[in-house]
């Protein structure tokens, strides 16, 4: 991700503007702070979504997978 990628999605109504950070240029591994959230990309450009359904969240929550 770079900051223009960011802004653009953030005009596109895709992100909240702020809500979102270009990762350090030497970090390698996702290892996001107790408040943070990693997400990729490709999930929105695909389109991709999930169901809200309360029995998958909670069957997420057993592997340590959270919905925000």
């Amino acid at each position: 991700m770079t900051q223009a990628m960011i802004q653009d999605m953030e005009r596109r109504g895709i992100l909240e503007v702020g809500f979102a950070q270009v990762p350090p240029l030497r970090e390698t591994l996702a290892k996001p702070h107790p408040d943070e959230v990693v997400i990729f990309r490709d999930f929105f450009t695909t389109g991709l979504c999930f169901p809200l359904d309360a029995a998958v969240v909670e069957i997420f929550t057993l592997f340590g997978v959270f919905l925000h």
